[in-house]
């Protein structure tokens, strides 16, 4: 049996990986480390492609206007991720680590034998309702961009999973402090990861101005998961007349502002093919973009009332969204 020019691509792939060794393990065939080390992590990439995003897959892929199904399902996140790889491959095509990657692999065997133990699969039971989407969901999928290590990185991943039925289970408590051993974390360090990971939630829930009742309830729940003092949440309160203040000036205060070379993205079915209209764009001096980042300047939306996941990330990042006939009458 082998696996000749297979690389292995996660979202937050540390994490993943582990699950995989074990699995593999319990077969009595190892994974070879060389294929796990030459992994990709869409996760830790979208710091060099999508500036400003989230850590998790959901708000990679509204930067994309990629569609995740099923989240959380083992199909629906391997979905999401192939296409989101294949959107930072489109971005970025004359990158040398994505034929670097492949070459490693196609040089490499993983083994020739047959597994001797046979596991048999747990398939997870369907369902046709969806769940009501919980506010730490919500919020975990609109965390900002996190630029401490990778491995800090991961161990906040974790936390997001963990965190998201407010229950900390023992298996997931387990999980944390496996992680925070592998990198090197001590208490004091770990402490100061859950504040930054509170004040991230803090920041998000904040930032349209109104902070519920239901949300200060969740958010000391929080506190007490993390174990981080009850009196951060004192602080809280006064947050969303600050975040107002803040906000970005609506687009006609600025129009103006959409200088030559600005980053545009186009989302929805125009009256014109995308091609063009985005060598049209380039020919005017500015810069057609496939995703939103916090560096884009405008979005053009086919329906400026989308609620696509492209407008959702431009809305969130104070993106003026505009319709068609903006394109047209102010920026051609």
């Amino acid at each position: 049996m082998e696996a000749l020019g297979t690389v292995l691509v996660a979202h937050n792939l540390s994490f993943d990986a582990r699950f995989l060794e074990t699995e593999f393990r319990n077969t009595s065939v190892p994974v070879p480390v060389d294929f796990l080390d030459q992994g990709i992590c869409t996760m830790r990439m979208s710091h060099r492609y999508l500036q400003g995003a989230g850590r998790s897959l959901q708000d990679c892929c509204d930067s994309f206007g990629i569609e995740l199904q099923n989240s959380h399902s083992a199909a629906g996140d391997a979905a999401a991720t192939a296409v989101l790889l294949a959107r930072y491959m489109e971005l970025d095509p004359d990158e040398r680590e994505w034929d670097t990657k492949l070459q490693f692999a196609s040089a490499a065997a993983w083994f020739s034998s047959e597994p001797q133990n046979r596991i048999v699969p747990v398939i997870r039971q369907s369902t046709s309702k969806k769940p009501t989407e919980h506010f730490l969901e919500k919020l975990a999928g609109e965390l900002p961009e996190f630029l401490g290590t990778g491995s800090e990185e991961n161990y906040l991943a974790l936390l997001d999973l963990a965190l998201m039925d407010r229950y900390l289970s023992a298996h997931e408590e387990s999980q944390l402090i496996q992680a925070a051993q592998e990198i090197g974390l001590d208490k004091d360090r770990a402490l100061a990861l859950h504040k930054i990971y509170f004040q991230q939630l803090v920041d998000t829930a904040c930032s349209d101005g109104i902070l519920t009742d239901e949300e200060i309830k969740d958010l000391e729940k929080v506190i007490t998961l993390l174990g981080l003092p009850q009196t951060l949440i004192d602080s809280v309160r006064d947050r969303p007349a600050e975040f107002e203040s803040n906000k970005r000036p609506p687009l006609g205060h600025q129009s103006a502002g959409i200088a030559p070379g600005s980053l545009v993205v186009l989302t929805g079915d125009m009256s014109q093919p995308r091609s063009d209209i985005e060598a049209k764009l380039s020919s005017a001096g500015y810069t057609p973009h496939r995703a939103i980042t916090k560096k884009v300047a405008l979005l053009v939306a086919a329906d400026p009332d989308s609620l696509s996941g492209k407008a959702k990330k431009a809305r969130d990042y104070g993106i003026p969204v505009v319709g068609e006939d903006y394109l047209w009458k102010t920026l051609l």
